[in-house]
């Protein structure tokens, strides 16, 4: 096999290694936004619960436990390093939508880099196939 096309073609591989691994991180970015989406659903929903009713709590996934609404217009909100503060649901709405937006800012920039590893892998597999044409 001639060195060019032995070249191209470990490029190819690169290519094509990089481009899966920048899907997987889409895929990551695209369930962070499914989850915060559905966070911010969920805080819509307390207004129709009031205190004293009861609900059904997830502690993981497909396992619940009875509880007792208490409070619902002040949440307590992790913020980092297994911080709590207390927030209201308009202020943890907030800092959920800069979360979507800074996630989608990256995974936008990804889409992009996606785009670029893409087109540069058919140029590579153009320059394969015209390589082999000749051999």
């Amino acid at each position: 096999m001639d060195q060019g096309l032995q070249e191209k073609y470990m490029e190819m591989q690169v290519l094509q290694n990089q481009i899966k691994q920048v899907e997987r991180q889409l895929e990551v970015f695209e369930t962070q936004l499914a989850d915060l989406t559905k966070t911010m659903e969920a805080l819509d929903q307390l207004g129709v619960v009031e205190e004293g009713d009861q609900i059904k709590v997830p502690l993981t996934n497909g396992i619940f436990v009875d509880a007792t609404i208490g409070r619902t217009d002040r949440l307590t909100v992790n913020v980092g390093s297994d911080t709590l503060v207390s927030r209201t649901v308009p202020e943890t709405k907030s800092i959920l939508d800069e979360q979507v937006q800074e996630i989608s800012k990256y995974r936008d920039e990804l889409i992009q880099g996606l785009q670029k590893l893409v087109h540069h892998a058919q140029r590579v597999e153009d320059d394969l196939r015209a390589l082999a044409a000749k051999e």
